[in-house]
């Protein structure tokens, strides 16, 4: 193991760790494992989160299978999951989405019963404790992503695996086979995906009758070498600094988070709670309805503010089919910036525009 690999081994209380081109490489890895010796089967993931969660599990060969959330945390709902469990599910992925946490702990009754995976997701959540625990320490895989727009910037991404038995799961024999993809064009590929995915959910939006998981899964394919390729963090040094400054990072965010939760006061808004020992990755908050989401998101990007209106419906993209907290929130939510780039004056102009926006009914 490399500098990294061992820090973030030791860090998570792992057995290993291994880095690749990005998170979801690595999730492609163990997945595409998984399937070689368990065979083919069910992956379960939260119906809000970020489609290469999903196509991971497509390009290895096992189907994903969506579970609803929880309103209060936007995070994988158990009494879903549960229902949704068999002999066919090889793995649950536990995504802490914006940097929110939840309750895990239940999830390893089903893990015993199944012998199946669980894998945190902490691409938008590394730094953040849930009381005594570290996420990422209690289960069998640890996911992160270094992306310039995550929490650990530098590219690429890891798994940390916590225990000897995962060692044949992180195996890259006869996996990554696409050679290493010239940045332009990487980030080329990158920004097509989020333009498909973006104007197949404005189609969706305009008539929620459009099946839009027919087109994304005719598209699907052409995004192989995003995900299936070799590589790993350019930026090894700087991620291991900004490690070790990963509290100061999180006390900053929540003074952000903080700000707006206290000056803004639209009661035609629901902000989702944070604790100041979570990593707010970015401030979620919730519309009362589908058309203010565009209007409100509209509005603050016009003004030169940054904000958006996603995570979407998976479940619109991969089988057009519903759950009903899955639907509410992706259809309403909005989030803010509270990183660096984001500085006291635009954060003021924010709530200004925010508290003089007025429902549509």
């Amino acid at each position: 193991m490399n500098k990294l690999e061992s820090f973030l081994t030791e860090y998570f209380d792992g057995h290993h760790c291994r880095l690749f081109a990005r998170g979801s490489t690595g999730l492609y890895t163990l997945f595409r494992n998984l399937r070689e010796i368990k065979g083919h089967g069910e992956v379960i993931i939260p119906g809000i989160c970020c489609e290469t969660v999903a196509m991971a599990a497509i390009y290895a060969g096992l189907k994903p299978v969506l579970a609803d959330v929880e309103k209060d945390t936007l995070c994988l709902s158990y009494s879903t999951v549960k229902r949704l469990v068999s002999s066919k599910t090889r793995a649950i992925i536990l995504v802490y989405i914006f940097g929110n946490l939840f309750n895990s702990a239940p999830f390893k009754e089903l893990k015993d019963q199944y012998s199946l995976v669980l894998i945190e997701d902490l691409a938008q959540a590394v730094g953040g404790v849930d009381k005594d625990r570290k996420p990422g320490k209690s289960y069998d895989f640890t996911l992160l992503s270094f992306a310039n727009d995550k929490i650990i910037k530098g590219g690429g991404g890891a798994i940390v695996q916590r225990s000897p038995e995962g060692a044949d799961l992180l195996s890259l024999n006869g996996g990554l086979s696409y050679p290493f993809l010239d940045e332009r064009v990487l980030q080329q590929k990158e920004l097509s995906l989020r333009n498909l995915t973006h104007a197949l959910y404005d189609l969706s939006r305009e008539d929620a009758a459009i099946d839009i998981s027919k087109a994304f899964r005719i598209m699907v394919s052409c995004y192989r070498d995003l995900l299936v390729r070799k590589g790993k963090p350019l930026e090894e040094i700087s991620i291991l600094k900004q490690f070790q400054r990963i509290e100061e990072e999180r006390e900053k965010r929540y003074s952000k988070y903080l700000f707006y939760k206290n000056h803004i006061k639209n009661d035609g808004l629901k902000i989702i709670k944070f604790s100041k020992n979570m990593m707010c990755w970015r401030m979620p908050v919730l519309t009362e309805n589908p058309k203010d989401a565009l209007c409100l998101t509209g509005l603050l990007r016009e003004n030169n503010i940054d904000a958006s209106n996603h995570y979407f419906p998976l479940e619109k993209l991969l089988y057009n089919s519903q759950y009903s907290n899955t639907t509410y929130i992706g259809s309403r939510i909005i989030n803010l910036w509270v990183d660096d780039s984001v500085s006291l004056k635009q954060m003021k102009k924010t709530v200004e525009l925010i508290n003089s926006y007025r429902t549509i009914k």
